[in-house]
C-alpha cells in the first residue's frame, strides 16, 4: 500500500512517498461542497463534531471517535462549531466496506496522533512499514465497533418536509401530529412512508435524531453546559429520561461519553 497524498477540505494537496499519511487540520463552522474521495480514508475528530450527509443517511462523527470514508463515496460535510480532524488516508486499497462511523479505541488514536505528527517526513529511522502493516491490520478490527450514530434520510418529497421540520425543532415537544403536518400528508400515510422508507417508525427515528444531536452537543468545542441543560435542548424535559435513552443506544452515560471523548491538541502546521 503506497500513499501519495492528503488533500484537505480547504483544497490543499500534500504530495508524499510513504505508505501511510497523516494531517491535521483546523476548520470553521461551515457547510462543504458535495465532494468523492479518490483514497479511502479514517477520520478522526480530535475537537468539535461534523455531519456526513449522503444520499441515503446522515452519519455524524462525534468528538473522539472516528469514521471510515470509502473511495468513491459521494458525501457533503456540515459543522456547528469549529472542527479539528486528524485525517489518515491510503492508496492502492481495495478496501471496500462503507462508510462507518465507530468508536476510536487509544491504540488507534496514538497511530493517528502518530501518523499527524509525521505528515509527510517521518524521522529518519522510523519503521514506516511496519507502522503502516499494523494500521491497515487493525482497521478492520476497530471498524467492528460500530457507534448507531447515523439516521436515514427520507426518500419522497413529503417525507423529506416532515423530516426537516422534526431536525429543526427537536428541543422542542414535536411529533406525528407536527409531523405530518410538515408534510401535508395524514398521520397514517407517514407512518407507512417512515415504515418503507426509514425502516423504523418516526418515535425511533425521532429518538434517535434526538441522542445524536446530544452527541453534538457534548462535542461543542469549550461548552460548560450540564448534561441536564443539553438533555433540554434534545426534547427532554427529565434528565432521567434522557440519559435512558442515550444510555439505550450508546451503552453508557453522557457524561461518561464526555470524559472519554478528550483528545490531546497537534500543532497544526502552516499552509505554504
Amino acid at each position: 500500500m503506497t500513499a501519495h497524498s492528503v488533500q484537505r477540505y480547504g483544497g490543499e494537496t500534500r504530495s508524499i512517498d510513504h505508505h501511510l499519511v497523516g494531517g491535521c487540520a483546523e476548520h470553521p463552522a461551515t457547510d462543504w461542497d458535495w465532494c468523492v474521495q479518490q483514497r479511502p480514508r479514517i477520520q478522526l475528530v480530535a475537537r468539535g463534531s461534523m455531519r456526513i450527509i449522503a444520499d441515503e443517511q446522515i452519519h455524524v462523527v462525534p468528538a473522539g471517535q472516528a469514521v471510515w470514508i470509502p473511495a468513491g463515496f459521494r458525501y457533503r460535510v456540515s459543522t456547528a462549531h469549529s472542527l479539528r480532524l486528524w485525517t489518515v488516508e491510503f492508496s492502492d486499497s481495495h478496501d471496500d466496506h462503507p462508510v462507518t462511523v465507530f468508536r476510536a479505541p487509544p491504540l488507534m488514536r496514538e497511530m493517528a496522533r502518530t501518523s499527524c505528527t509525521w505528515h509527510s517526513t517521518p524521522p529518519e529511522g522510523a519503521p514506516v512499514e511496519a507502522f503502516s502493516a499494523a494500521f491497515v491490520g487493525m482497521l478492520p478490527i476497530w471498524r467492528q465497533n460500530v457507534l448507531p450514530t447515523n439516521i436515514p434520510t427520507a426518500q419522497s418529497r413529503q417525507l423529506r418536509r416532515a423530516l426537516a421540520h422534526l431536525l429543526s425543532r427537536l428541543g422542542r415537544p414535536v411529533g406525528l401530529a407536527d409531523a405530518a403536518l410538515a408534510g401535508a400528508v395524514s398521520e397514517r400515510t407517514l407512518q407507512r412512508r417512515c415504515r418503507t422508507e426509514l425502516e423504523m417508525s418516526l418515535s425511533t427515528w425521532l429518538t434517535r435524531a434526538r441522542v445524536i444531536h446530544s452527541l453534538e452537543l457534548l462535542s461543542t468545542p469549550d461548552t460548560d453546559r450540564s448534561v441536564a441543560a443539553i438533555a433540554r435542548s434534545c426534547g427532554y424535559n427529565s434528565p432521567a429520561a434522557f440519559t435512558r435513552a442515550f444510555s439505550q443506544l450508546l451503552e453508557t452515560t453522557p457524561s461518561a461519553w464526555r470524559n472519554s471523548a478528550t483528545l490531546p491538541d497537534l500543532p497544526v502546521p502552516s499552509r505554504r
